[in-house]
């Protein structure tokens, strides 16, 4: 059974319409042959995402040096 509001709006509205609001997907593909150093270097990652977040910070941090 869902669970409903006293607005008449099920959790799974609610989380819906929060996941839109604030989140935001990207997706790539990687060529297992010729992008095989990046493929496996990313595979040895334990928390992929996070190591993403840290490496595109870090190349802001660079940028904001360089200005």
């Amino acid at each position: 059974m869902t669970e409903v509001n006293n607005m008449g709006k099920t959790k799974l509205d609610t989380q819906y319409k929060w996941r839109k609001e604030n989140l935001k997907n990207y997706h790539f593909d990687l060529n297992k042959v010729t992008d095989k150093d990046v493929y496996e270097h990313l595979e040895k990652q334990p928390n992929k995402r996070a190591y993403l977040i840290d490496l595109i910070r870090k190349d802001l941090e660079n940028q904001n040096d360089r200005i």
